[in-house]
Protein backbone atom coordinates (compact mmCIF):
# COMPACT_ATOMS: atom_id res chain seq x y z
CA UNK A 1 0.00 0.00 0.00
CA UNK A 2 1.34 3.47 -1.08
CA UNK A 3 1.08 6.53 1.66
CA UNK A 4 1.08 9.95 -0.14
CA UNK A 5 -0.48 13.17 -0.38
CA UNK A 6 -1.91 13.50 -3.66
CA UNK A 7 -2.55 17.40 -3.69
CA UNK A 8 -4.86 18.07 -0.61
CA UNK A 9 -6.96 20.62 -0.16
CA UNK A 10 -8.53 22.16 2.91
CA UNK A 11 -11.62 23.97 2.24
CA UNK A 12 -13.37 24.25 5.97
CA UNK A 13 -13.49 23.43 9.31
CA UNK A 14 -15.90 24.14 11.66
CA UNK A 15 -15.62 24.42 15.38
CA UNK A 16 -17.73 21.06 15.91
CA UNK A 17 -15.31 18.78 14.62
CA UNK A 18 -16.13 18.79 10.69
CA UNK A 19 -14.40 19.74 7.44
CA UNK A 20 -14.15 19.75 3.96
CA UNK A 21 -11.79 19.33 1.58
CA UNK A 22 -10.75 17.69 -1.78
CA UNK A 23 -8.53 14.63 -0.36
CA UNK A 24 -6.67 14.50 -4.15
CA UNK A 25 -6.22 17.05 -7.39
CA UNK A 26 -6.77 15.11 -10.52
CA UNK A 27 -4.28 16.17 -13.17
CA UNK A 28 -1.96 17.42 -10.96
CA UNK A 29 1.48 15.64 -11.23
CA UNK A 30 2.97 15.23 -7.31
CA UNK A 31 6.05 15.49 -6.28
CA UNK A 32 6.87 11.92 -7.33
CA UNK A 33 6.01 12.34 -11.30
CA UNK A 34 2.08 10.68 -10.28
CA UNK A 35 -0.52 12.03 -11.85
CA UNK A 36 -4.44 10.65 -11.03
CA UNK A 37 -6.65 10.57 -13.57
CA UNK A 38 -10.60 11.55 -13.06
CA UNK A 39 -12.52 8.80 -12.38
CA UNK A 40 -9.55 7.19 -10.99
CA UNK A 41 -11.84 7.05 -7.30
CA UNK A 42 -14.77 5.94 -9.35
CA UNK A 43 -15.24 2.20 -8.15
CA UNK A 44 -13.65 2.41 -4.64
CA UNK A 45 -15.55 5.02 -3.93
CA UNK A 46 -18.75 3.07 -4.58
CA UNK A 47 -17.58 0.48 -2.17
CA UNK A 48 -18.28 2.95 0.63
CA UNK A 49 -20.94 3.78 2.64
CA UNK A 50 -22.79 5.05 6.09
CA UNK A 51 -22.19 1.63 7.24
CA UNK A 52 -18.38 1.16 5.86
CA UNK A 53 -17.02 4.56 5.95
CA UNK A 54 -13.67 5.67 4.91
CA UNK A 55 -11.35 6.07 7.95
CA UNK A 56 -9.92 8.81 9.21
CA UNK A 57 -6.64 7.74 10.73
CA UNK A 58 -3.98 9.83 13.04
CA UNK A 59 -0.60 9.64 10.67
CA UNK A 60 -1.44 6.32 9.29
CA UNK A 61 -1.34 4.55 12.19
CA UNK A 62 -4.36 2.01 12.30
CA UNK A 63 -4.40 1.99 15.86
CA UNK A 64 -5.55 5.97 16.02
CA UNK A 65 -8.81 6.55 14.03
CA UNK A 66 -9.80 9.89 14.40
CA UNK A 67 -12.77 9.99 12.52
CA UNK A 68 -14.55 9.00 9.50
CA UNK A 69 -15.19 10.39 6.17
CA UNK A 70 -19.05 11.09 6.08
CA UNK A 71 -18.50 11.88 2.09
CA UNK A 72 -16.66 10.96 -0.92
CA UNK A 73 -17.51 12.61 -4.57
CA UNK A 74 -14.98 11.17 -6.91
CA UNK A 75 -16.88 12.99 -9.79
CA UNK A 76 -16.01 16.52 -9.22
CA UNK A 77 -14.16 18.06 -11.58
CA UNK A 78 -11.72 19.25 -9.40
CA UNK A 79 -10.69 16.25 -7.51
CA UNK A 80 -11.73 13.58 -4.94
CA UNK A 81 -14.12 15.45 -2.83
CA UNK A 82 -14.64 14.75 0.85
CA UNK A 83 -16.62 15.47 3.37
CA UNK A 84 -14.83 14.68 7.03
CA UNK A 85 -15.78 14.30 10.81
CA UNK A 86 -13.62 13.91 13.79
CA UNK A 87 -14.67 11.80 17.07
CA UNK A 88 -14.35 14.41 18.99
CA UNK A 89 -15.67 11.78 21.88
CA UNK A 90 -12.10 10.60 21.17
CA UNK A 91 -8.70 12.18 22.85
CA UNK A 92 -6.71 11.72 20.00
CA UNK A 93 -9.12 12.86 17.94
CA UNK A 94 -9.26 16.36 19.79
CA UNK A 95 -5.73 16.82 19.71
CA UNK A 96 -5.78 16.17 15.94
CA UNK A 97 -8.64 18.36 15.43
CA UNK A 98 -7.07 21.19 17.57
CA UNK A 99 -3.67 20.95 15.40
CA UNK A 100 -5.41 21.17 12.64
CA UNK A 101 -7.60 24.51 13.70
CA UNK A 102 -4.09 25.96 14.51
CA UNK A 103 -2.74 24.71 11.03
CA UNK A 104 0.43 23.05 13.24
CA UNK A 105 -0.74 19.76 11.68
CA UNK A 106 -3.20 20.33 8.66
CA UNK A 107 -2.27 17.80 6.02
CA UNK A 108 -3.80 14.66 4.73
CA UNK A 109 -2.30 11.94 2.85
CA UNK A 110 -4.05 8.55 1.42
CA UNK A 111 -3.30 4.71 2.09
CA UNK A 112 -4.16 3.70 -1.55
CA UNK A 113 -3.39 0.47 -3.67
CA UNK A 114 -2.63 1.00 -7.37
CA UNK A 115 -5.01 -1.49 -9.33
CA UNK A 116 -4.41 0.25 -13.06
CA UNK A 117 -1.87 3.10 -14.12
CA UNK A 118 0.06 4.05 -17.65
CA UNK A 119 3.68 5.26 -17.66
CA UNK A 120 4.03 7.85 -20.17
CA UNK A 121 7.40 6.80 -21.46
CA UNK A 122 8.18 10.35 -23.55
CA UNK A 123 7.91 12.39 -19.42
CA UNK A 124 8.48 8.95 -16.91
CA UNK A 125 5.05 10.41 -15.23
CA UNK A 126 3.15 7.60 -14.01
CA UNK A 127 -0.83 8.33 -14.50
CA UNK A 128 -2.94 6.68 -12.11
CA UNK A 129 -5.95 5.33 -13.93
CA UNK A 130 -7.55 2.92 -10.83
CA UNK A 131 -7.07 3.39 -7.14
CA UNK A 132 -8.34 1.29 -4.12
CA UNK A 133 -8.43 3.64 -0.60
CA UNK A 134 -7.80 2.50 2.59
CA UNK A 135 -7.48 5.44 4.54
CA UNK A 136 -7.05 8.90 4.65
CA UNK A 137 -4.91 10.48 7.16
CA UNK A 138 -4.02 13.98 8.79
CA UNK A 139 -0.30 13.76 8.76
CA UNK A 140 2.23 16.46 10.05
CA UNK A 141 4.49 16.70 6.96
CA UNK A 142 2.82 16.59 3.45
CA UNK A 143 5.91 14.50 2.29
CA UNK A 144 6.57 12.40 5.41
CA UNK A 145 8.95 9.21 6.05
CA UNK A 146 6.29 6.77 4.63
CA UNK A 147 5.58 8.89 1.86
CA UNK A 148 8.99 9.17 0.68
CA UNK A 149 9.99 5.36 1.02
CA UNK A 150 6.83 4.81 -0.92
CA UNK A 151 8.17 7.28 -3.66
CA UNK A 152 11.71 5.69 -4.79
CA UNK A 153 9.62 2.26 -4.93
CA UNK A 154 7.21 3.88 -7.26
CA UNK A 155 9.76 5.53 -9.01
CA UNK A 156 11.66 2.27 -8.89
CA UNK A 157 8.08 0.87 -10.44
CA UNK A 158 7.81 3.31 -13.32
CA UNK A 159 11.66 2.85 -14.29
CA UNK A 160 10.93 -0.96 -15.02
CA UNK A 161 7.96 -0.13 -16.79
CA UNK A 162 9.20 2.04 -19.16
CA UNK A 163 12.75 0.03 -19.72
CA UNK A 164 15.12 1.82 -17.83
CA UNK A 165 15.54 -1.60 -15.50
CA UNK A 166 15.24 -4.73 -16.28
CA UNK A 167 11.96 -6.69 -14.39
CA UNK A 168 14.74 -9.19 -12.73
CA UNK A 169 15.98 -6.78 -10.82
CA UNK A 170 13.80 -6.52 -7.68
CA UNK A 171 12.52 -2.96 -5.92
CA UNK A 172 14.84 -2.12 -2.46
CA UNK A 173 13.31 -3.43 0.50
CA UNK A 174 15.79 -2.11 3.34
CA UNK A 175 14.15 1.18 4.33
CA UNK A 176 17.89 2.31 5.61
CA UNK A 177 19.46 1.47 1.78
CA UNK A 178 16.06 3.03 0.54
CA UNK A 179 16.49 6.46 2.76
CA UNK A 180 20.22 6.86 1.67
CA UNK A 181 19.19 6.67 -1.69
CA UNK A 182 16.45 9.03 -1.36
CA UNK A 183 18.62 11.51 0.20
CA UNK A 184 20.83 11.12 -3.28
CA UNK A 185 17.85 11.76 -5.43
CA UNK A 186 16.95 14.75 -3.10
CA UNK A 187 19.92 16.33 -3.54
CA UNK A 188 19.87 15.78 -7.59
CA UNK A 189 17.66 16.89 -10.18
CA UNK A 190 15.00 14.22 -9.46
CA UNK A 191 11.80 16.61 -8.59
CA UNK A 192 12.05 17.88 -12.12
CA UNK A 193 9.28 16.29 -14.67
CA UNK A 194 11.43 13.94 -16.12
CA UNK A 195 13.62 11.62 -14.24
CA UNK A 196 16.84 12.88 -15.46
CA UNK A 197 19.78 9.94 -17.01
CA UNK A 198 22.03 10.00 -13.59
CA UNK A 199 19.10 9.40 -11.46
CA UNK A 200 18.96 6.59 -13.31
CA UNK A 201 22.15 5.31 -13.59
CA UNK A 202 22.45 5.81 -9.66
CA UNK A 203 19.48 3.43 -9.25
CA UNK A 204 20.67 1.28 -11.76
CA UNK A 205 24.16 1.16 -10.25
CA UNK A 206 22.58 0.26 -6.55
CA UNK A 207 20.40 -2.75 -7.82
CA UNK A 208 23.41 -4.15 -9.67
CA UNK A 209 25.62 -3.87 -6.38
CA UNK A 210 23.02 -5.58 -4.21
Amino acid sequence: MERVVLGFELKSLTDEGRGTGFLSVYGNEDSYGDVVESGAFVKTCAERSVENPLPFLWQHNSDEPIGVYTKLDPLHEHGLYTEFEYAMEVQRAREAFALAKMKACKGQSIGFTTLQDHVDRSTGLRHLKELRLWEGSQVTFPANELADISGVKSMLARLVKAGEIDPKDSPLEDAAAMQALLAEIKNGPAGATRIAADVVADIKSYLTSR
